[in-house]
């Protein structure tokens, strides 16, 4: 419980529907919304006395939703050895050799976000793993989190075939799943909060755990971290199938034979039990089947549909996207991060199709932001400041047409990734509605006040905690 009080000489912007709410919000015993509105009406709905909090005139938002994150590999990501700048076999090598001299015999090495388009040449073999990481298990984790090098120890581990590939595709998060936890759970778990105290700090309040294999024992997992304090968001969690507590059907179609068909196996699942269907869609061919099997369905049998990442849409199929009034959970973020990449990529011919927000926005689509964290940056205004102004972090621009006003950019940061996941009252500031708010210093009116924009507050249920 917490006093009741209010914060006052605000610029309050309450959520799309309400816009600008007024000059105050007020929080109650319970750490909810007690009012919004001028201070008279404020103060007049809390008990006498109240204690008030001025934030000088700065700007109020809710709190941030992110649509689409991974908790458990955000954690294990900060555990392991950091690879993100290593751009060749060679280095991966040494720094693997390097680990492997200074941990005790058997104990796992475990590497993370290899990004192996940044590789000048091939990545190391098998036999190169083996020889680098000595008598350890090797788990070394492509960026995307859809694929591993793993040494021959840790291939038995996980009941992969030595004849199998050196990289070891990983789409359903099965081999994650077999390899097992590389740290302890105490480990993981004290990891978790950082990473989550981390993020409410950026004024993160509540997210979506998109893992592709959740079960009912992730959901239960999330939601007692949450309870006791250990996962400061509130957990909205995607599923492998429906399971009590899930915010909807994770569908990851492995490119190849029948793809269109698996994609429609996993719609069917979803909408029979009346949860959104989210389709993970990274490449044009996921996108082109999907296209098809929801369009060969008839519009009163659809159930929801959320399109996760959406990172590739050419032109001529944005129309036919549209038409199947999808809810797009894509990473602005991507090109902050990852744009230089993607503009020297010479098999990528067309940048400006990636992570496109304006496009969809202009067709009516509802779009989400999602950090896909640990793949992304997981700092929301981060992902604000790439859709307004679409630069990389050396300030080149990737898909000029796609920027989009600050306004939209809050919008997908709050209330659509709310909606998108089902978490009932958060992406607003309404009466009765959830305690979570954010302070932001700077002015979204103009670009430059956009690159300025900081969290300066943070007020979860009710109560500051930054």
């Amino acid at each position: 419980m917490t006093s009741p009080w209010a914060l006052t000489d605000a610029r309050v912007w309450g959520g799309p529907e309400s816009g600008w709410s007024g000059e105050a919000v007020g929080f109650g015993r319970d750490g909810r919304i007690a009012a919004v509105g001028t201070l008279a009406h404020v103060l007049a709905c809390l008990p006498p006395g109240a204690t008030q909090m001025s934030c000088g005139h700065r700007l109020v938002a809710p709190g941030f939703v992110d649509g689409h994150a991974h908790v458990r590999a955000s954690a294990a990501s900060r555990l392991a050895v950091d690879a993100s700048d290593v751009a060749s076999a060679a280095e991966l090598l040494s720094r693997l050799d390097k680990v492997a001299r200074e941990r005790p015999a058997g104990s796992w090495i475990s590497l993370a976000n290899i990004e192996p388009r940044s590789f000048a040449g091939p990545l190391p073999s098998r036999a190169e793993v083996d020889r680098a990481g000595g008598d350890h298990p090797v788990r070394a984790r492509l960026r995307s989190l859809h694929g591993w090098l793993l040494n021959s120890q840790a291939r038995r581990i996980a009941r992969i075939a030595q004849t199998e590939p050196d990289l070891v595709p990983d789409h359903t998060g099965d081999v994650a799943d077999r390899l097992g936890a590389a740290a302890s759970p105490d480990e993981i778990e004290r990891e978790v909060g950082r990473w989550s105290a981390e993020l409410l700090g950026s004024g993160v309040v509540a997210l979506t755990d998109a893992g592709a294999s959740n079960g009912s024992i992730d959901v239960e997992q999330l939601q007692g971290w949450h309870r006791r304090g250990v996962l400061r968001q509130e957990p909205a969690t995607l599923t492998a199938s429906p399971v009590d507590g899930s915010a909807g059907v994770k569908v990851m179609p492995d490119s190849g034979i029948q793809l269109g068909d698996r994609i429609r196996r996993g719609l069917a699942l979803a909408w029979s039990s009346g949860l959104p269907a989210a389709v993970h869609c990274a490449d044009t061919e996921t996108l082109g089947e999907l296209i098809e099997a929801v369009e060969s369905i008839p519009a009163g049998q659809r159930g929801a549909l959320r399109i996760e990442h959406a990172s590739l849409c050419p032109d001529e199929w944005l129309d036919r996207v549209a038409a199947l009034r999808p809810m797009i959970v894509t990473h602005p973020g991507f090109i902050h991060d990852h744009g230089e990449r993607y503009l020297d990529d010479p098999e990528l011919p067309f940048p400006d199709w990636l992570y496109r927000v304006g496009s969809w926005l202009a067709r009516g689509c509802r779009v989400a932001f999602g950090s896909d964290s640990p793949a992304g940056p997981a700092d929301p205004l981060l992902a604000l400041r790439a859709a307004v102004t679409r630069r990389t972090a050396k300030g080149r621009m990737l898909g000029p047409d796609e920027r989009i006003n600050a306004w939209s950019a809050l919008t997908a940061l709050t209330a659509a990734p709310a909606d998108a996941s089902r978490l009932h009252g958060f992406g607003r500031i309404a009466p009765g509605g959830p305690g979570m708010v954010v302070v932001l210093d700077g002015d979204l009116a103009t670009p430059e006040g956009v690159e300025r924009i900081c969290v300066s507050t943070v007020i979860a249920n009710g109560e500051p905690v930054r």
